[in-house]
């Protein structure tokens, strides 16, 4: 999947895997670079973001990331990976991509629908009764790591 996204795209590949995920055996597992830096970081600075059920999505939702949704075979079998896929799905408009059907990923064009995405925020990341927006989210989180 990640070989054909990145000959589509023309776009560099650098994987982040789970933090508790062994190190030795995810760069074996991936044809492609581990990052050196923070899933956020590393997040921060992509042009598209692929994930499945994982906290990488909610990163690309504050920063305005396109996602590409994909289910594994393994994730086929997993109930709350197969829901949280489909919530996300529900929630972002987003197509689901698997080994299948990432083969009419070439007319698709992947972009971020603002309204959509804010709105996720603000039922699924902010606390009921606040309404802060994402980018003053971040903003304050920087402005406090910084000084």
């Amino acid at each position: 999947l990640l070989d054909f996204i990145s000959k589509i795209k023309k776009l560099p590949v650098v994987v982040c895997p789970h933090p508790k995920h062994n190190k030795k055996e995810a760069s074996e597992k991936y044809n492609f670079p581990l990052s050196e830096t923070s899933t956020l970081n590393t997040v921060a600075s992509a042009d598209i973001v692929v994930a499945h059920s994982s906290t990488s999505l909610n990163f690309a939702i504050l920063l305005e990331k396109p996602i590409i949704l994909y289910k594994s075979r393994p994730h086929k079998y997993s109930y709350f990976h197969s829901n949280s896929l489909k919530a996300y799905q529900r929630e972002l408009n987003l197509e689901i991509f698997d080994c299948d059907t990432i083969k009419n990923f070439y007319s698709k064009e992947i972009i971020v629908n603002k309204l959509l995405y804010q709105n996720y925020i603000d039922n699924f990341l902010l606390p009921k009764g606040v309404y802060l927006k994402s980018y003053e989210i971040l903003n304050n989180y920087f402005n406090k790591k910084c000084y």
